[in-house]
């Protein structure tokens, strides 16, 4: 941007000045001929303003008294000046970088006349150098120099390198030999993404109890085992005791009596008790031959119905 050095009351701007580059430029927006500076004109100052604005915009003068060479050297200009010997001089240098910002460094002595030092350069682009050789604030010599700093030596384009993507080949892959079968490559797998948040979600469900009751319900371990075992025991049948009839008990046997007489046979009846008998015992013994010639009848109904089917 223009630096303004005079501007209107309107604050319209009436000198400014721009350095780009090696390149400088002044804009005076008033007149020279007296049309609206002709108070000014008949002062000194006017004079030595447009000397000066004239002087700024022109080639500084070397006049062999200062050299300036700068060389880039890694991510910096190695600079080097030389001039006539001057006792208590300073050199002072003043950078525009690529980005138009500045820094100004001080060089020191290496010898008679000599002055060695190293400036960042860490930008690709052009660099302007300005050098003042100064002495008890007046400047004894000035000089400009315009260095480029090009970009890394890696970057530069060397052609194609068989030889190296013969080796990559060699490590999996294919050597083209024309840029059009870059296109007849199989494609690359692309992952494709799987909505999970129903299947999340009814994790989230599931688990959520789970974890309200781990976090409410304490539990020892006794306590644990022992309900495991309950849940062991009524899982486990419980074992169930008929008891038989005395009625059935009876006829069972008889059945079995029955099954061992021979066929034929006729079935075998218990004689009539004794008077002396007490009564419980006769009619205990009469149940009994009622069954026991219930029981016969029953299997030799059964056997003729098997015969004669």
């Amino acid at each position: 941007n223009a630096e303004v050095y005079f501007q209107s009351p309107k604050a319209d701007p009436v000198l400014a000045a721009w350095q780009y580059g090696l390149g400088r430029s002044l804009a005076w927006t008033s007149d020279s001929n007296g049309r609206w500076t002709a108070g000014y004109l008949r002062s000194s100052v006017s004079q030595i303003l447009f000397a000066r604005m004239v002087g700024w915009t022109l080639p500084s003068a070397q006049g062999g008294r200062l050299k300036l060479e700068a060389v880039p050297s890694g991510d910096g200009l190695e600079v080097t000046a030389s001039g006539q010997e001057t006792s208590g001089a300073t050199l002072s240098v003043t950078v525009v970088r690529p980005d138009l910002s500045t820094e100004t460094v001080a060089l020191p002595a290496h010898g008679s006349g000599q002055w060695q030092g190293r400036v960042p350069a860490a930008q690709v682009g052009t660099y302007v150098l300005h050098g003042q050789l100064k002495r008890q604030g007046s400047v004894l010599a000035e000089s400009e120099l315009a260095v480029a700093v090009p970009y890394s030596p890696e970057y530069l384009d060397t052609g194609l390198d068989e030889p190296l993507l013969r080796e990559l080949a060699k490590e999996g892959g294919t050597l083209l030999a024309r840029p059009e079968l870059a296109w007849k490559q199989p494609a690359l797998p692309v992952p494709v993404s799987t909505d999970v948040f129903w299947l999340l979600l009814l994790l989230a469900v599931v688990l959520w109890p789970l974890d309200v009751v781990i976090r409410r319900l304490m539990v020892s371990p006794g306590q644990a085992l022992s309900f495991a075992r309950s849940l062991v025991q009524l899982r486990r049948p419980v074992e169930i005791t008929v008891e038989v009839p005395p009625e059935l008990a009876r006829l069972r046997r008889r059945v079995s009596l029955a099954r061992q007489r021979p066929e034929g046979a006729p079935p075998v009846v218990t004689p009539a008790a004794s008077a002396s008998e007490p009564a419980a015992a006769k009619s205990a013994e009469a149940d009994q031959q009622t069954e026991e010639a219930l029981s016969a009848r029953l299997l030799e109904a059964r056997r003729r119905r098997r015969g004669g089917g």
